[in-house]
Order: structure tokens, then C-alpha cells, then sequence
């Protein structure tokens, strides 16, 4: 054909100039895009933020690139003929049966990003809601995205089926495997599906509770989560373990790995007894009615400190002496503790030799001189003086008194102890023995 004749325009210069045309067209639209997304990025919407934005543009993008290859590739089969009989026509199809895949995952990609953003700003535009309601929306919508994969995903398996096998009724083949194994699948898919919205639930409630409550750390809620979520999966995997065996008639071979999978998970909880033990013991401690962070307990071994950390592991204790110190909790859970912390203080006892002679109510006035000049002493608890033993021409009194400062307990029992010498030795008492 010679160009420019009708024939020649027809089959060749018209198409030419409709992709010069598209060409021109996709460029325009990509500058349009890049400008007006641009200016969109900075906006925070229900539907959509600057991530989904992104997406978006590289999604238009890769869209956008895919058409131009496509009509690119198209006008090299207009005018190289060894290139359309050899590479476009049989590949025509293979070719837009992979550009209608891209662009249902690239669609299925972006529906996901939105329903992800409106769940996001769900959680963030309804904190007065109860916490229950706002898991079952977060789960649903999560739940909704992953079921476009499924639907996305089933879609290209049969596009890809029928373009591997056109000579087999895809749909018949389909029908019949449904028919026969259908329960079986139907089962699987059930337990999946019951399995991730559970522990979708279980996590927003426990998220959302993870911020709320005093009573155990944001780790002991994580733990929660993770134990709650390795168990159902756990169940889930010796269940369909076993149903996609029986599938295929081999119900003992499923068996068999049941019982392994069991032995394992039997054996592994063995070996880490001491683990399980300090982690349900971390567990149970972190309850702030045994003890709280800043608190000074004794353990019943003479361990005395203040508590720093609690973890799930270990507690970790500053000692008296300032040294630190982690406590495996197994072990604390085992003994008797004693929070000094919620006791009143700490109690300072002295007994005070008198001469018999002396009068009770001029021991009590020279106690009271001694006391004044300690420092640390509780103001709340009041001081008491009692007689507890009368013995070889000498009354014996009992001087307590309470402190509220754990750390330098021991130096404020030195003071009292410094000026009862110094009041008694003023007025005369220097041999008491």
C-alpha cells in the first residue's frame, strides 16, 4: 500500500494518529494528576489521608504506563508485520488477560487503603463509643478488606485458568470439584474466616483496653493478644491439618501429623516450665494491690528494696544499698511479701534503762527533748513510751516511733539513739548499765 492512499489510512494512518493522539492525551493526564494530588496530600478526609494519596497517584500512574506500552506496542504491530504475525496476535490475549489481573489487584489494592482509612477514622472520630462496638466495626471493616483480596485473588485464578487451558470448561471443572469436596472446603474456609474475625475482635478490645486500664501494663496486654491469637490459629491448623488430608483420602497420614504437632507443642511447653511459671507469676503480679512501682517491700528472705520496674520476666528492685536487682517472679510469687510502703512506715524501736528513783514523767520529758532533734520521723504516728520490765532497781522503757523514709531508716534509728545518749548524759544519766 502506498501511503496516503484510503486503504493505507484505514488500516495504518488513522490508528497511527488515534495513538499519537492517546499519547498526548495520557501525558496531559499524568501532569494533571501530579499537580492536583499534590495539592491534595496535605488534607486529612474519612474517606481518604496522604498515604492513600500516594497510592493513588502511583496507582494512576502505573495505569497510565501500562496503556501507553500497550498502544505502543500496538502501533509497532501497525507498520513491522513479522512483529504482529509473530509476537502480537498469539500474545493478545496472554497480554490483556495480565493487564486485566494488574488492574484488579491495583483496584482491589486501593478499595482496601480506603476501607483501612475509614476504619482508622472510625477509631479516631468515636473514642466515647463502647469499646465492644468500636472492635465489631473495626473487625468488620478489616474483615471486608480482606475479603476483596479473596474476590480479587479467585478472579485472576480463573483468568489465569482459562488462558493456560481454553480447551477445558473451566466452570464445569469448577462445579464438579465444588460438588464433591465442597463441605470439606466450605469447613476451611469457615474456620479461617471464624479464626481472623476472633482474633481480629479480641485484639480491638484489648487495644482499646490496653489504654484504659491501671490494673496490668500495655505487656501484659500484648501478651493477652499474642496467647489468644496462638492458640486459635494453633486449633485452626490441626483442623484444617487434618481436613485437607481427609480431602484427599488420607485420613491417617493426618492423623500422624495431628499427633506430631501435639507431641511438639507438649514437649515445648515442658521445657519451658520456669518461662510459663515466671510469666504467669509476672502476670499475677502486676496487680497493684500486692505492690506498686516506688514501693519498698521485704521479701520474706531479707530481700528489702524499692520496686522500679514490674515486668513479665522479672521485677526489678533497687536494694538498700542502691544496687539493682531483678527477681525472677516465680520466685517472689512463692514467698511472703511485705509491703512496707502501705504499713505506716517503718518502726523504730529503743529500750531505755532508768534508775528506779527517777520519776516516769521526767524519763518521758527527756525521751521527748531527745526526739525533737531527729529529723525523718512520721508526723502522723504518734510516739509512744510504755514500761515493759521492772528488773534489779531499774524500770525499762519501750520508745517507739515511725518513720516514713525507707532509705535512710536505718541512720534516723542512729539519731534517736545519738540523742537519748546526749539528753541523758545533760542530766547526769551516764551510766545506765
Amino acid at each position: 500500500m502506498e501511503i496516503g492512499d484510503p486503504e493505507w489510512m484505514g488500516e495504518v494512518g488513522w490508528p497511527m494518529l488515534l495513538v499519537v493522539f492517546l499519547f498526548i492525551a495520557s501525558l496531559y493526564l499524568w501532569s494533571y494528576l501530579s499537580r492536583n494530588l499534590e495539592r491534595m496530600k496535605g488534607v486529612e478526609g474519612k474517606f481518604f489521608d496522604n498515604n492513600l494519596i500516594n497510592y493513588l497517584e502511583r496507582m494512576t500512574k502505573a495505569l497510565i504506563v501500562i496503556f501507553l506500552t500497550i498502544l505502543s506496542l500496538y502501533a509497532l504491530s501497525l507498520i513491522w508485520t513479522d512483529f504482529n504475525e509473530e509476537l502480537w496476535e498469539p500474545s493478545l490475549q496472554y497480554t490483556i488477560d495480565i493487564v486485566v489481573i494488574s488492574m484488579i489487584f491495583l483496584l482491589a489494592v486501593f478499595l482496601v487503603q480506603v476501607i483501612r482509612r475509614v476504619a482508622l477514622s472510625h477509631r479516631m472520630s468515636n473514642e466515647g463509643d463502647e469499646t465492644g462496638t468500636k472492635g465489631v466495626v473495626q473487625v468488620i471493616l478489616l474483615t471486608l478488606g480482606y475479603f476483596i483480596y479473596v474476590i480479587a485473588t479467585i478472579i485472576s485464578v480463573v483468568i489465569i485458568t482459562g488462558a493456560l487451558y481454553p480447551d477445558t470448561d473451566v466452570e464445569k471443572a469448577s462445579v464438579d470439584f465444588l460438588s464433591e469436596h465442597g463441605n470439606v472446603i466450605i469447613s476451611v474456609l469457615a474456620i479461617v474466616i471464624a479464626v481472623f474475625f476472633a482474633t481480629k475482635l479480641v485484639e480491638e478490645i484489648l487495644e482499646d483496653y490496653k489504654f484504659k486500664t491501671k490494673k496490668f501494663n500495655p505487656q501484659v496486654v500484648d501478651l493477652f493478644k499474642k496467647a489468644i491469637g496462638y492458640v486459635l490459629w494453633t486449633i485452626a491448623i490441626i483442623t484444617i491439618t487434618y481436613s485437607l488430608f481427609a480431602l484427599f483420602n488420607l485420613k491417617d497420614v493426618g492423623l500422624l501429623l495431628v499427633g506430631l504437632l501435639i507431641m511438639f507443642i507438649v514437649i515445648a511447653a515442658l521445657t519451658s516450665y520456669h518461662t510459663l511459671k515466671n510469666i504467669s507469676a509476672g502476670i499475677a503480679l502486676m496487680s497493684p494491690s500486692i505492690y506498686d512501682l516506688n514501693e519498698r517491700i521485704i521479701v520474706d528472705d531479707g530481700l528489702e528494696g524499692d520496686v522500679v520496674q514490674k515486668n513479665l520476666m522479672f521485677t526489678e528492685i533497687r536494694l538498700t544499698d542502691g544496687t539493682f536487682v531483678n527477681v525472677p517472679n516465680g520466685r517472689l510469687i512463692d514467698t511472703e511479701i511485705f509491703n512496707v510502703s502501705r504499713s505506716g512506715g517503718i518502726e523504730i524501736v529503743v529500750i531505755v534503762p532508768m534508775p528506779f528513783s527517777t520519776p516516769h514523767a521526767e524519763v518521758e520529758a527527756l525521751i521527748n527533748k531527745a526526739l525533737e532533734k531527729v529529723g525523718g520521723l512520721s508526723d502522723v504516728a504518734p510516739l509512744s513510751i510504755t514500761v515493759i520490765d521492772m528488773e534489779d532497781n531499774k524500770m525499762f522503757y519501750q520508745v517507739k516511733v515511725r518513720t516514713d523514709d525507707f532509705i535512710n531508716a536505718d541512720k534516723i534509728r542512729s539519731d534517736v539513739l545519738v540523742n537519748l545518749q546526749e539528753v541523758l548524759h545533760q542530766a547526769g544519766y551516764e551510766n545506765l548499765s
